[in-house]
């Protein structure tokens, strides 16, 4: 696992986010938008990529963290 993808994990545990636990997460909304959370943080090419710029990280976060509220 390389040291970006180690981050977003961390990341995710900080946040209380267990990806095998998402089907239990009710109400369906909620479910919703901490599957958004998990693709942004796990998918989003901006984040995995090696040579990804600053702005690509932050916007992959952002992202992220938009769907918390």
């Amino acid at each position: 696992m390389s040291d970006q993808a180690d981050s977003e994990t961390k990341l995710l545990a900080e946040l209380g986010i267990d990806p095998t636990e998402l089907k239990s997460i009710k109400p369906r909304w909620k479910r919703t938008q901490y599957r958004a959370i998990v693709n942004w943080l796990t998918k989003y090419e901006g984040l995995r990529l090696e040579n990804a710029s600053n702005l690509e990280k932050a916007k992959g976060r952002l992202e992220a963290f938009h769907h918390l509220y």
